[in-house]
């Protein structure tokens, strides 16, 4: 578990930001060329984007690693392609996300905020849970199991 910290300590201070009153992205369908968006309602699927931005960035993505172990054989390369996966896919949900003509969930969110001093001692609640969490863990003698 403790591998995996900064991993939980990205996560407290992601919600910490949803909580907080900072500003929330509204996303980017405005931005996206016309022809594009024109050209998906008049086959209706006008509300494909997500899935068309998502999607790319998730084919780009395995495509570089397909070729690599494939047709490169970095073998550090394709270390490293396996460890980033579930993050590029993360982000590359949330970016097709906001590709979306309406990021319903972003509104929710920007429409429920606590105060700043609320949010961060939402986000150091969480991380003294997590950390006392490991100690326990650590002092019941779970010490190969924590360090996993």
């Amino acid at each position: 578990m403790t591998r995996r910290r900064s991993v939980a300590y990205l996560a407290f201070a992601t919600v910490a930001y949803l909580v907080s009153p900072a500003p929330v992205p509204t996303g980017y369908y405005e931005q996206l060329p016309t022809a594009l968006t024109d050209g998906l309602a008049a086959i209706g699927l006008g509300t494909a984007t997500p899935m068309l931005v998502g999607g790319g960035l998730i084919l780009l993505f395995e495509a570089t690693a397909y070729a690599n172990k494939n047709y490169y054989g970095n073998v550090r390369l394709w270390r490293g392609l396996r460890r980033a996966r579930l993050p590029v896919w993360l982000v590359a949900i949330v970016v097709g996300y906001l590709g979306s003509p309406d990021p319903t969930l972003f509104r929710l969110v920007d429409q429920f905020s606590l105060s700043a001093e609320l949010a961060i001692g939402v986000a150091v609640g969480l991380l003294l849970v997590f950390e006392g969490s490991l100690l326990v863990a650590r002092l019941r003698g779970g010490d190969a199991e924590v360090t996993e």
